[in-house]
């Protein structure tokens, strides 16, 4: 964890903020896929020990579980591989329709 230069040392956080990313495996079952926190508002009174934690929950579609890589390799093997087939005939379809 980097600090903020621009704080003095030995200041704590008053808002800190936790996002939560996660996979939906089944009706009950959830698969944590990343998470990130922000400390906010920085505050030198060490002897105040208040502060909020907010937390927020947020479901990945395929396209975000997919960027985060929460797949098998298997899947992203085949991925792949299709991208590669449809790219090549993209190609081949464009120097055909400039032959004729």
């Amino acid at each position: 964890m980097s600090r903020d230069v621009n704080q003095p040392q030995g200041s704590v956080p008053r808002n800190v903020y936790v996002d939560i990313e996660y996979q939906q495996i089944d009706a009950v079952t959830k698969r944590l896929v990343k998470m990130q926190y922000t400390l906010l508002d920085l505050d030198t009174n060490i002897a105040d020990l208040n502060y909020t934690l907010h937390v927020s929950f947020t479901p990945l579609g395929y396209v975000g579980l997919i960027n985060e890589f929460a797949f098998s390799p298997t899947l992203y093997t085949i991925l792949c591989g299709l991208v590669a087939v449809l790219s090549i005939i993209a190609v081949v379809r464009r120097r055909f329709v400039l032959l004729c």
